[in-house]
């Protein structure tokens, strides 16, 4: 008898430690069927919640008619169900509720009141409105004036919870040195958290950071790793990056055509840099076919997008007639776009064309305003440009051979073929301060020649003047319709120059064209080549000469001549 009792008050304990299932409440099955994709239970479950003033089935259901889940995709529902659960305190919805007036989704756009309700899910520990409140601070809108200091508290408060957008943002702000003191190691460690996730944009900040060894070691093999992984996922900046590191071949084996393939990628996408190195090789032919109209379609979608270096390139097409009629007057257009922008090449080309009188007209002044410009910003075509027009005396400046001499050494310390020439130039005859030097003019004469693209127009101490002949066939080459270059043999005789010459060992090519009076005197000269310009000073000065040209040739013609000595 006391056994069986005793049997069964053990059976009653063990029946009480059976764990009973608990009974899933109409919240958690909404919430369920909707994670799991039953959109017309949690339809159902959500709205009988959300009539009942249940917060978070008010905010599911905004979330559903702002996603078209099982209902028919209404931002004004959304909005209304998002303001319930909002004003109850929830969130999530207060949050989502600040984006629906960011976007002007369902209510009338106003950044203001989005703030508002950022602010209020920020402070409730939602990341993705902590890191909105930082975008929004950083630039100074919705009402708020642009504080640095509070845009990094709020990036960190969020990146610190792993949003990835904002480990990203936070990486910026440390790497620009807003906000925070500039540190590109904290700047490297917050881009690689979000790297790490996954994240295209913070995958190429790294990258970029490995190439130029910012706050990493230098890494080319690294910095190529991380692009490929943007790069793959569309990122267009990652994409044209990695076309540079495999054009140029570091990190990896160079590979043009690779790169055409990725600068074509990312150029579609509208990235500039991309868009100007595509039309770089289509103008030199290089892993593409050589194709001028190629180059300016793409140098023209850079230039539409304001970037100075694309207008720069367009206005270079124009000058000099490649892939599009030639148009002096467009040329100057574009070059002053990239000039008044501060750009150092488009300041020295639009001082170029104001010096000959091209699309403008000629006033050295200008010229000589503008190749300051763009020698005080180091551009070394700015320099020797400003050195000739000192030792001439031009443009309403004084004749200055120290001034001349002080261009010309900037110029040629960074290489510059014509400057090392005229510094040389200046030795040899003692000019602008300097002793005369015969060593030191030989030195720089050497320079120049080995570069092969200097016209080297002043005699080296142990030699007398060459004379040079070119001779073409003149091409067919249309300028209209209506009008063909005849085809005729040109023979040019530069003329012996006392205190001129040419380097001896030079072969290459020269575009030269310009227009012939009725007695056959030589106007609107223009001269480009295939080193850097070589002999484009003797050329024009002969033809300037009213140098009579044998031959018939119509006015406007364009003629290409090989050269070699005679």
């Amino acid at each position: 008898m006391n056994f069986l009792r005793l049997a069964c008050v053990t059976g009653l304990v063990l029946l009480a430690s059976l764990s009973v299932p608990t009974a899933a409440g109409p919240s958690e099955d909404a919430e369920f069927a909707y994670k799991n994709g039953d959109y017309a239970t949690a339809l159902r479950l959500s709205r009988e919640l959300a009539e009942e003033g249940d917060a978070q089935a008010q905010s599911r259901l905004g979330l559903m008619y702002r996603e078209g889940h099982g209902v028919a995709q209404d931002y004004q529902q959304a909005v209304q169900w998002f303001r319930k659960a909002a004003e109850q305190g929830r969130a999530n919805a207060q949050c989502n509720l600040g984006f629906m007036y960011e976007n002007g989704r369902g209510v009338a756009k106003d950044e203001a009141e989005a703030v508002k309700w950022w602010r209020k899910a920020a402070d409730g520990g939602v990341a993705r409105c902590q890191n909105a409140l930082g975008a929004i601070y950083a630039t100074g809108r919705g009402g708020l004036s642009k504080d640095d200091l509070q845009a990094t508290e709020w990036y960190r408060r969020a990146a610190e919870q792993g949003d990835i957008t904002a480990q990203g943002n936070l990486g910026r702000m440390y790497e620009f040195g807003r906000g925070v003191a500039k540190d590109e190691a904290e700047a490297a460690k917050w881009y690689r958290k979000a790297a790490d996730q996954g994240d295209a944009r913070t995958q190429a900040y790294i990258g970029r950071l490995y190439r130029d060894g910012r706050g990493v070691p230098m890494d080319y093999q690294q910095a190529v790793e991380w692009f490929r992984k943007a790069a793959e996922q569309g990122n267009a900046y990652a994409q044209y990056a990695l076309g540079n590191m495999l054009e140029t071949g570091r990190g990896v084996t160079k590979d043009e055509a690779e790169a055409a393939k990725w600068y074509r990628t990312a150029a579609e996408q509208g990235e500039v840099s991309a868009q100007i190195n595509l039309g770089g090789m289509y103008r030199d032919g290089r892993a593409v076919p050589q194709d001028d109209r190629q180059a300016v379609e793409w140098y023209r979608k850079a230039a539409e997008q304001g970037n100075a270096f694309g207008e720069v390139n367009l206005g270079m097409m124009y000058r000099d007639g490649y892939g599009v009629p030639w148009d002096d007057e467009k040329a100057v257009e574009w070059f002053r776009k990239a000039a008044e922008q501060g750009n150092a090449l488009g300041e020295v080309a639009l001082g170029g064309m104001y010096r000959s009188g091209r699309g403008v007209l000629r006033d050295e002044q200008q010229a000589a305003e503008w190749f300051r410009k763009s020698a005080e910003k180091g551009n070394v075509y700015g320099e020797v440009n400003l050195g000739m027009v000192y030792e001439d005396g031009r443009g309403g400046l004084p004749q200055d051979d120290e001034q001349a001499v002080g261009w010309y050494r900037k110029a040629a310390e960074q290489g510059d073929a014509i400057a090392e020439d005229r510094l040389g130039a200046m030795y040899q005859g003692g000019r602008g301060g300097l002793a005369q030097d015969e060593k030191q003019a030989i030195e720089w004469y050497r320079r120049a020649m080995e570069k092969r693209n200097s016209i080297a127009q002043t005699n080296r101490p142990t030699d007398t003047a060459y004379s040079l002949t070119m001779t073409r066939r003149l091409g067919a080459q249309k300028i209209d319709s209506e009008k063909e270059c005849k085809k005729e043999i040109l023979h040019m005789q530069f003329p012996k120059y006392p205190t001129k010459a040419i380097h001896d060992d030079v072969e290459g090519w020269v575009r030269l064209r310009f227009d012939l009076d009725g007695s056959g005197h030589a106007s609107n000269v223009t001269v480009t080549g295939s080193h850097g310009g070589m002999f484009s000073g003797i050329a024009i000065e002969a033809l300037e000469k009213s140098m009579f040209v044998e031959g018939v040739m119509r006015a406007g013609c364009e003629t290409v001549f090989t050269f070699s000595l005679d």
